[in-house]
């Protein structure tokens, strides 16, 4: 029989494409009993009492099961191989709750309306416990222990202490790290902090179990775990494994959560319990509040490398949250390591370690990437910040230093990479990307805050290009759209006298009303260009060119001297005054468009008009000759009209009070030389360009 090139239907395709019965639910009976679950509001708490009295006369309910009437014998959820490394930390119900949906109480009934009516009629009496929510400072004295029981264990040695909030610690390493880092030309270190990320597929987490004509318990799980969660049963249930089976039907998206067993254990105590079917099915609430999201991890790097990007030496430190419970917390952490460091080749010196925390949060788990993802996302941050310290291609420091197949990996327990293609990878990525051609190399320099100057800056900046037009733009500044340059520099070449063009900034989402008509005041919609013969007509508007997205010919900027290289503020509409002055034009091109605004209170109104008004009083041979004041009363009358028009009265004191304080703060920065040193410190948005006196 021919196969080869020939499709395979699935066994399960047309099932799911007709849509017959093929997920956990439903398989289930419709008498089953209905199973749900109370759980703690608190995040770290004793359980005094719980009465069931009132709940188990609701028609209908089964059963209740407290802390009391479960296993006093610890296990873990974690689909593992035996013996785990994951401690056994959990009881299928504790008189402990350790997080915010941490499980109370069970509750059993033949319907799902009887068991909602009774949970709500479950009293509780709580102990509330400081709770240990910040992993960083898990480990400190005078932390509150997530587990202070003398019956927590660990099968394995992996380093963990219940009683120092500790799950899992190591340490390797190969050659002398610190001192490999110190001799090298460039370092990089920094700490990489990845969140909890929830998982949310499609099935939600759900079990149903029944007795078989045997006496087994069976459950059938939407898992990837079967083999494992009867262990996990046997543990919880203090029940031979011989008298469990587990199946399970198609799964609705896992991911790896249901690489823990999030939801099995309930319904089978309680079926193991009354002999009835029963199931139960997390809500999409209980999925995303006490379910297995991915590890927070804190990943510390250092890179060192030779000017040439010959990386040297790795320092890998991860800290890991692995919640209430330790589920995957000891293997998750070892590939945010061992798979991220092993990617650099001939290393002199590489260490990791780890720190795996207890915290009173929700359980982490497995999650596609397993660890590997947090790790790695820091390590190749790290690389990517290396190649522009050192002033190099992202893609060729990775080339120069990336395992290849056949290397041994000593990171990675002394392995040989005896299938790698992450060469032929890259080089097909960059071929299909036209990575040589769309983004070629850019140099970075970083510059320290003490040394930087609004003109100084961005002139060291325009002396390392050698382009024919150079476009400054902040970091707060974002394009509208694709052809942002193309507009920008199509404007600025139109014609040969016109030396600067500046885009058209529009408000962002979050932008206050009155912003976002300031920026209609100041970049309407209608592009024009700017001469000397405006001056009248303009007045201090002729000379406005903003560097938030800003485009200059660099022969005529060198011709006129570029920036001025000290100045506290406006070093564009200095030169562009400069510009102006010697006889060349700016345009301004409003089909160039860039997302820029700023909610600024009325303090910060104050210290950047003040700014402001020192840089006019520094350089009067550009603004001696015009008044800017004239420009700032129109904009306020016609705000004024404006809210009125739109029936905005409400804003108008706030206008007001903004308005005031912008004068206020221009008219102390063009008398900054009367006052106390004291007083311009309090006054100014810049620091910094005071200290340099």
């Amino acid at each position: 029989m021919k196969v080869v090139n020939q499709p395979v239907m699935k066994k399960d395709a047309m099932a799911l494409v007709t849509g017959k019965p093929v997920f956990t639910d439903d398989k289930a009976p419709k008498d089953c009993l209905i199973v749900k679950l109370l759980r703690s509001p608190y995040a770290n708490a004793m359980i005094k009492s719980i009465n069931t009295q009132f709940a188990m006369k609701v028609p209908g309910i089964e059963a209740i099961y407290t802390w009391e009437d479960v296993p006093q014998e610890r296990f873990t959820m974690a689909g593992q191989t035996y013996p785990e490394l994951s401690p056994y930390d959990r009881q299928i119900l504790d008189q402990h709750v350790r997080y915010v949906g941490d499980p109370v109480a069970i509750v059993a009934g033949e319907n799902e309306k009887c068991v909602d009516q009774a949970i709500k009629m479950l009293r509780v009496e709580y102990d509330v416990l400081p709770a240990n929510l910040d992993p960083r400072k898990a480990m400190d004295e005078g932390t509150p222990l997530v587990h202070p029981e003398d019956n927590w264990k660990a099968l394995c040695n992996i380093g963990a202490d219940n009683k120092k909030n500790l799950c899992a610690t190591e340490e390797t390493h190969e050659g002398d790290v610190d001192a490999v880092l110190e001799d090298c030309d460039v370092v990089v270190e920094h700490t990489y902090h990845t969140k909890a990320n929830q998982q949310a597929m499609m099935e939600t987490f759900r079990t149903y179990c029944f007795i078989d004509e045997y006496g087994r318990l069976n459950v059938v799980s939407s898992t990837q775990i079967v083999f494992h969660v009867r262990r996990i049963l046997a543990n919880a249930l203090c029940i031979p494994k011989s008298k469990i089976r587990v199946s399970k039907p198609r799964i609705g998206g896992g991911f790896g959560a249901k690489q823990s067993a999030i939801s099995e254990v309930y319904p089978a105590f309680v079926t193991w319990m009354t002999k009835k079917p029963s199931k139960i099915i997390f809500s999409r609430v209980e999925s995303q509040i006490a379910s297995s999201p991915r590890h927070e991890m804190e990943v510390t790097v250092r890179v060192g490398a030779n000017k040439n990007g010959k990386i040297r030496a790795i320092d890998v430190y991860t800290l890991s949250n692995t919640g209430a419970y330790g589920e995957h917390g000891p293997t998750t952490v070892g590939l945010s390591g061992h798979k991220s460091i092993p990617l650099y080749r001939d290393l002199e010196a590489h260490r990791f370690a780890y720190d795996v925390v207890y915290t009173n949060r929700m359980s982490a788990g497995a999650y596609r990437g397993y660890g590997a993802t947090q790790g790695i996302f820091a390590l190749e941050s790290a690389v990517s910040e290396l190649a522009a310290k050192i002033g190099m291609d992202p893609t060729k420091i990775r080339e120069m230093n990336m395992v290849r197949e056949g290397d041994v990996m000593p990171a990675y327990y002394g392995e040989t990479a005896n299938s790698c293609a992450l060469d032929r990878c890259l080089a097909r990525a960059k071929e299909m990307l036209k990575w040589d051609e769309k983004y070629p190399f850019l140099e970075v320099h970083h510059i320290p805050k003490a040394e930087f100057d609004h003109g100084g800056t961005r002139k060291k900046a325009a002396a390392l290009s050698e382009a024919d037009i150079m476009v400054f733009m902040t970091q707060d500044a974002l394009p509208a759209d694709r052809e942002l340059i193309q507009n920008l520099t199509g404007a600025l070449c139109s014609d040969e006298q016109i030396g600067a063009a500046y885009a058209r900034q529009l408000p962002n989402a979050e932008c206050s009303f009155v912003e976002r008509y300031t920026r209609s005041f100041n970049y309407p919609e209608i592009s024009c260009v700017k001469t000397k013969a405006d001056l009248p007509r303009y007045g201090i508007k002729t000379y406005f060119c903003s560097n938030v997205c800003a485009a200059y010919k660099k022969d005529i900027f060198e011709k006129l001297g570029g920036f001025v290289e000290r100045t506290i503020f406006n070093e564009d509409m200095i030169y562009a005054g400069n510009l102006i002055q010697a006889g060349y034009g700016i345009a301004y091109a409003a089909d160039a468009k860039v997302i820029h605004s700023h909610n600024y209170s009325c303090m910060q109104q104050f210290h950047r008009n003040f700014d402001l008004g020192v840089s006019q009083a520094e350089h009067p041979e550009i603004f001696a000759s015009v008044k800017s004041e004239g420009e700032g009363i129109r904009l306020v009358k016609q705000t004024f009209r404006y809210l009125l028009s739109r029936g905005k009265i409400w804003l108008i004191p706030g206008f007001v009070m903004q308005s005031g304080c912008k004068y206020a703060g221009y008219l102390a920065g063009k008398k900054y030389q009367k006052l106390p040193r004291r007083v311009v410190m309090w006054c100014t948005m810049s620091p910094y360009y005071w200290k340099a006196f």
